[in-house]
């Protein structure tokens, strides 16, 4: 019985040691001046399960130290009326959600926010 307590024990205390190591790791690789982006979604046609992979990107991206708060853009290439419903209301819901087309979506790179420099044109 000691045995299987011991092993038990070790086991956790592995798990422990690997948890800490991870953290620290985090820590280290964090960003310090991180500059903006953004992630585009491109959203067509009968897009099976659109709602849970929208709220699961929004929620990884939550996690994250690196994506929090920074702005999704769900493209629409062809959306059907039930899809641009599902974008629309999860815009609404979540603050950093924004549903354009492939022309405002060029715009808004070629703004200020992105390709500033001549060797990053569209």
């Amino acid at each position: 019985m000691n045995t299987v307590w011991l092993i038990a024990i070790g086991f956790l205390t592995l798990i422990g040691i690997i948890e800490v190591i991870e953290m620290i790791k985090r820590w280290v690789m964090r960003g310090k001046n991180q500059g903006h982006f953004l992630i585009c979604v491109p959203v067509g046609g009968e897009e099976p399960a659109l709602e849970y992979k929208i709220r699961s990107l929004v929620q990884r991206m939550n996690e994250s130290d690196f994506a929090a708060g920074e702005p999704v853009y769900l493209v629409d290439v062809g959306m059907d009326g039930y899809a641009m419903e599902i974008c629309r209301r999860m815009g609404e819901q979540y603050q950093q959600i924004h549903v354009c087309n492939s022309g405002q979506l060029k715009a808004l790179m070629e703004s200020s926010l992105i390709c500033k420099e001549q060797g990053n044109e569209i």
